[in-house]
């Protein structure tokens, strides 16, 4: 791959969005400087085509390079940028943390982000109560499976940290921002944990919404 300069590094989205965080945290462990691009229209035809042809975030430009999907987008930062590897060495390491990111996306986010955080933190006034009560069975069943995973090591993939972490770490956050998601986690030791470990991390901090664009 031809060598680009760091400024042609641009990640297009949202800082608020869980998976806008997750990719900035894979930047920032590797060290990666990069651009946030942030003034779009995801509605627009020309977001489409020269973004993300379903209109979503995030996107990842390098240069020539035009990436859409988060886990894609992480998957490519690890491989093409110098910096601590953040997949496992282990053929089972690198199946687990493929397994968790397809989770957190197939599973956790629509229960944690989709059916909660967004009604609670983003429309309030449009919030659903029957429907934001009803969910938070279905939360605590998946927050339980993410707790398990952690029962014998400090991070989803085993004892290193992953990109299936960098996933996981923003979503944890938001839950801790609204009643609900606070009172799901209270009772998972193991997640607590998890939260105490990611949350200390520079990455984290300097990935967060509040700290602003890069």
């Amino acid at each position: 791959m031809p060598e680009v300069p760091l400024s042609d590094i641009e990640l297009i989205g949202f800082p608020q969005s869980s998976y806008v965080w997750a990719v900035r945290m894979a930047l920032e462990e590797k060290g990666v400087q990069y651009d946030l691009v942030t003034d779009i229209d995801l509605a627009s035809e020309i977001y489409a085509e020269d973004h993300h042809p379903f209109r979503k975030m995030p996107a990842f430009h390098h240069g020539d390079v035009e990436i859409f999907e988060s886990s894609a987008i992480m998957r490519y930062i690890d491989e093409a940028f110098e910096g601590p590897s953040l997949t496992p060495s282990s053929i089972i390491g690198r199946a687990r943390m493929n397994q968790w990111m397809s989770a957190i996306g197939d599973y956790l986010y629509d229960s944690a982000i989709r059916n909660l955080v967004i009604p609670r933190l983003a429309r309030p006034e449009l919030a659903d109560e029957a429907k934001i009560a009803a969910n938070q069975e279905t939360l605590r069943a998946h927050l339980a499976v993410f707790d398990r995973a952690l029962y014998e090591d400090h991070w989803l993939a085993g004892m290193e940290f992953s990109l299936a972490d960098c996933m996981l770490a923003p979503i944890i956050a938001y839950l801790g921002m609204v009643p609900e998601g606070k009172e799901a986690l209270e009772r998972w030791v193991h997640l607590a944990r998890f939260v105490d470990h990611t949350q200390s991390r520079v990455s984290f901090q300097k990935a967060s919404p509040s700290a602003g664009k890069k």
